[in-house]
């Protein structure tokens, strides 16, 4: 029955996405969006939205438009994202669990790839997406129990940890231990493996005391490389040492700001203020690590700014924020304005003495 909820969880949205075919309105040339907004000091920034390539100046090269012109146009559009990963120079992969694919912008290179899995192990739910900062980059399929691998130049996504996991979702790496932290939601545990996919320990087991799970789905790490989970169906978040230790936890069921509805994607920007999206709220959440809610923006709608059932998250090293905006097919850029920095102390010279 835990299952099934579990199961619940992660299809419920897909009775309603097709039903999302409207493109928002752009932002008004010269208008800034800022929250929380003037005369307050803003924290947050949107940047842009794209649901496609062609809004990131990523073209078709001309081998490509001759090979469509033979076997057809290839899809492109974003039909319903989740996870997100960016590894902040200019390379995006967005986890399009609708189409069944995974998008890869190189806004470098512009050159766009659409990375599914092969013939024998073929990709169908992609939900995680993490990298290790190196060029590789791992996806989770809910559906098949897998974690696929890219590599960079790659134009496949490879099965790499297979018959381990029951139902991955969320996915981060650690560049401090070399371990790939995974969730598997039906099972109400974390896995952690290695660089070559082996097991190493396990964290947590249903049930709502803490340390324990009802249906983890996203995973963040912050600066001091501690594990952050969505705990979805306790309605709060968890907080674990590296090495699997509990840390601490917040959160509660409701439908007002500080509390959760349906959370989902969490990252850390680089004060280490925490982010939550809350899908039926359409708003993210942020607290700061001790869990004290600090403010939320969003709300319900398909313009720049406002949500329709948001799940994923990101924010890379320069504290871009990204958002999959699921329901209106298209991943929202935000930036973060972190706190002023103080100036390092100067120590005064000695005066001399008198004379």
């Amino acid at each position: 029955m835990r299952s099934l909820r579990c199961l619940l969880l992660l299809l419920i949205a897909g009775v309603l996405w097709g039903c999302a075919t409207t493109r928002p309105s752009p932002v008004p040339p010269g208008v800034i969006l800022l929250w929380p907004p003037p005369p307050q000091r803003a924290r947050i920034e949107w940047l842009q939205e794209f649901h496609g390539p062609s809004e990131l100046n990523i073209g078709k090269g001309f081998w490509k438009r001759l090979v469509e012109m033979v076997i057809g146009e290839e899809p492109t559009g974003i039909v319903r994202p989740y996870g997100i990963y960016g590894d902040g120079n200019g390379r995006v992969y967005v986890a399009d669990t609708g189409g069944g694919f995974v998008h890869f912008y190189d806004l470098k290179e512009e050159t766009y790839l659409r990375l599914t899995g092969t013939l024998k192990e073929p990709l169908l739910s992609p939900i995680g997406i993490a990298g290790d900062g190196k060029g590789t980059v791992y996806i989770t399929d809910s559906a098949s129990g897998t974690v696929f691998r890219h590599t960079e130049g790659g134009e496949f996504l490879e099965p790499f940890i297979t018959g381990q996991v029951t139902r991955p979702t969320g996915i981060v790496y650690s560049s401090r231990t070399s371990e790939l932290y995974v969730a598997d939601t039906a099972l109400h545990k974390i896995h952690v493996f290695d660089r070559e996919g082996h097991s190493k320990f396990e964290i947590g087991g249903w049930g709502d005391g803490p340390g324990r799970f009802n249906c983890p789905t996203d995973l963040a790490l912050d600066s001091l490389g501690r594990l952050i989970v969505t705990d979805a169906l306790n309605f709060r978040i968890q907080i674990f040492s590296p090495t699997g230790e509990f840390v601490g936890m917040f959160g509660a069921s409701g439908d007002s700001a500080g509390a959760f509805n349906k959370p989902k994607g969490a990252a850390v920007d680089s004060d280490g203020n925490i982010y939550v999206v809350d899908a039926l709220q359409d708003a993210i959440q942020i607290f700061d690590p001790s869990g004290r809610l600090l403010m939320a923006f969003g709300s319900q709608g398909g313009r720049p700014g406002e949500f329709w059932m948001p799940s994923g998250l990101f924010i890379d090293g320069n504290d871009t924020i990204y958002v999959a905006d699921s329901y209106n097919r298209r991943i929202q850029m935000f930036r973060y304005h972190g706190e002023p920095r103080r100036p390092a102390a100067s120590v005064a010279a000695p005066k001399p003495p008198d004379r």
